[in-house]
């Protein structure tokens, strides 16, 4: 997260070109041995810079340690911290950068992280809180989809239909919303709606063949809900 060399490339171009007008007109002035000296020199010293940077993108973790290190207040630093601790299963540190990140400079991005790490650890309300106030600042797709698989795990059946239906009004083509409304339909023993979910989000994006086809059958099975170490049987 530094700066995109590809912002480079084209005033490249003119720096390469005035330097090359600048040689042939003053090329009786300049001598062609210091000209490459110079040049060594640059090169050398770019590329020692590039060597010793290198360790710092040697993970996403390690260049957010180093972008903290030299930025106290590199929220997105913070976040991919957050994220990379949460994916190793240490959510006391996660949540800790995560919440820092909030406190910096709240975001969708971040509040969604924020949610996430909440909801790795069991905090299902402060997930829901969280992701809530994440969609203040704009309605982000993770952020619903994140809602609506928090339905398999939190709530009862009247608050988690109406946080489906308001992720399906804000993106009504998302496979996976459509997915987790047809499973929860189905827990709910609602057949029709969830076969008509199901067939819905198999026309927008994958679905597992084992579930669409358990669902369209009406036929049990167990079921991994994504990011988590849970399973439930869907009767």
């Amino acid at each position: 997260m530094t700066a995109c060399e590809a912002w480079f490339y084209f005033p490249m171009l003119g720096v390469l070109g005035m330097l090359g007008v600048i040689l042939t007109v003053f090329s009786h002035r300049i001598d062609p041995k210091w000209f490459l000296f110079v040049t060594a020199i640059i090169i050398v010293v770019f590329g020692c810079r590039t060597f010793a940077r290198s360790f710092d993108y040697r993970s996403v973790y390690t260049l957010a340690m180093h972008d903290i290190a030299s930025s106290k207040d590199d929220y997105t630093a913070y976040t991919n911290i957050s994220g990379e601790l949460t994916s190793s299963g240490n959510y006391a540190d996660a949540l800790h950068y995560a919440q820092r990140s909030v406190s910096i400079f709240p975001t969708f991005t971040n509040y969604n992280n924020l949610g996430l790490v909440q909801e790795h650890d069991g905090n299902y309300q402060e997930a829901l809180n969280d992701y809530e106030k994440g969609l203040t600042y704009g309605n982000y797709v993770s952020i619903y989809e994140n809602i609506a698989s928090l339905t398999m795990l939190y709530g009862n059946y009247t608050q988690d239909k109406l946080l489906l239906t308001k992720a399906l009004a804000n993106f009504p083509q998302d496979s996976s919303i459509l997915l987790d409304a047809a499973i929860f339909d189905e827990r709910n023993n609602d057949d029709t709606n969830a076969k008509l979910a199901v067939i819905e989000a198999s026309e927008y994006g994958q679905v597992p063949q084992q579930i669409y086809n358990e669902i369209m059958d009406s036929t049990p099975f167990m079921l991994y809900i994504r990011n988590f170490d849970i399973t439930i049987h869907v009767p």
